[in-house]
């Protein structure tokens, strides 16, 4: 998907995107409803297309995501972006729509939330995408036990490596770990996630 173009902050005032360029490594939340489930090590690449306009990577299947807006040295919005719909198993399509969001850095900390809707399968739900993290030149990448797994059950349906879904098994491969998707018989996925860490 190519990237939104994003509406700058004019020419006449100052230019504060370079203070989030770069790449962030942190730790990444889903939320739905009560269920939250976290990452650790995950990156996040912010590029700049202008004057105080950003580019935020890494949310859809094709490590694209929303553009941002900075308004100031320590925060951005971050507008609107609905990733291409993907036919996947079980259903025609899948599509994650980011609405909105906002990033602020405090210290040297980089926090993004982000709230979304995932919908496919005849189902439709809320999330919340969530980010911290400190800018680094990439995540390091350990192939040492033990791991940490994410595991993630939404009810009913079942989706395929699209929309987002490639990127977990993207970043899950380059830190040498593992992304599955189990769907059962009597309904329902399961998404299964599993990189290595350092002790």
């Amino acid at each position: 998907m190519a990237g939104l173009a994003a509406c700058g902050g004019g020419a006449d005032g100052p230019d504060y995107a370079s203070a989030f360029v770069g790449t962030w490594t942190g730790t990444a939340s889903v939320t739905s409803g009560t269920n939250t489930n976290s990452a650790n090590n995950v990156a996040l690449h912010i590029t700049t297309s202008g004057t105080n306009a950003l580019q935020i990577a890494d949310i859809c299947e094709d490590l694209s995501g929303p553009a941002a807006t900075a308004t100031s040295a320590t925060s951005f919005t971050i507008g609107s972006r609905t990733c291409a719909p993907a036919p996947v198993t079980g259903c025609s399509s899948v599509t994650l729509a980011v609405a909105s969001g906002t990033g602020t850095i405090s210290g040297s900390t980089l926090t993004v939330a982000m709230s979304a809707n995932l919908s496919g399968c005849s189902q439709s739900f809320p999330v919340t995408l969530g980010f911290t993290g400190t800018k680094t030149a990439r995540p390091s990448r350990s192939t040492k036990t033990p791991s940490v797994s994410l595991r993630v059950c939404p009810g009913g349906g079942s989706f395929g490596r699209r929309s987002g879904l490639a990127n977990l098994e993207h970043r899950a491969e380059q830190l040498g770990g593992t992304f599955a998707i189990e769907s059962n018989q009597a309904g329902g996925t399961t998404l299964r996630w599993m990189i290595p860490i350092s002790r």
